[in-house]
């Protein structure tokens, strides 16, 4: 279809900036978005240029922080570590393993969110203290308390992961998310080391808070 919106956003998009398209940085909701939208540029080019660079936002964000993303592998393992240094009695890997995901699902949230970790974590702890208050713990006094001092120890396994990630030069989306409104500024850095002028977010999808903040910094400084 020649009328539909990718193919209009690359009209304005060649009308508007001409002989600079190299000079821009285009991000889109998702990769495969961003193949569609080369190909409807390929509709309008007569003759060699220098396309934008095109990101999917995940992609975009990853490469402003200059951090490649930690597989399920690698963050379960610094994870573990984290947990084991944390709760030397705890759970052993196989174990550690069955739950381990859920929890860094919910750090992956938190940190999208700008959630304050330590209060939220303090927070838990203090509900899970209290929800103890009502059980009958009998013969399972040890296990119950091995789960209370666990998440006690929440904000320091968070903050031992994120130490070991950032070391390794890896992270997950949320945390890079989260990294990159903790320092601004690395955008204009990464601009001017790519030698590009002006980022265009085409085609938004439901953005996190963290995602918001980014883009709020983007507008207020042109």
């Amino acid at each position: 279809m020649a009328d539909n919106f990718l193919f209009k956003i690359s009209k304005i998009l060649f009308s508007k900036y001409k002989e600079s398209l190299s000079d821009v940085v285009i991000v889109l909701p998702s990769r495969r978005s961003s193949l569609f939208l080369v190909k409807e540029f390929s509709k309008l080019i007569s003759h060699p240029i220098w396309l934008p660079s095109f990101y999917a936002i995940d992609d975009f964000l990853f490469s402003v922080n200059n951090l490649k993303r930690a597989n399920n592998l690698e963050l379960f393992f610094a994870f573990y570590n984290a947990y084991k240094h944390n709760m030397p009695n705890g759970h052993n890997l196989e174990r550690c393993y069955n739950w381990a995901n859920t929890l860094l699902e919910d750090f992956n949230e938190a940190d999208k969110s700008c959630v304050n970790h330590y209060e939220l974590f303090t927070y838990l702890a203090d509900v899970k203290r209290i929800e103890n208050w009502y059980l009958d713990i009998g013969s399972h006094k040890e296990e119950i308390q091995e789960y209370l001092n666990f998440f006690k120890q929440l904000s320091s396994i968070y903050q031992d992961l994120v130490k070991t990630l950032i070391a390794e030069n890896i992270a997950y989306s949320g945390l890079a998310q989260r990294l990159l409104v903790d320092d601004l500024a690395l955008i204009k850095n990464w601009l001017k080391n790519n030698n590009k002028q002006k980022i265009i977010f085409i085609g938004l999808d439901a953005l996190t808070v963290s995602q918001e903040k980014i883009i709020d910094y983007l507008l207020g400084n042109n």
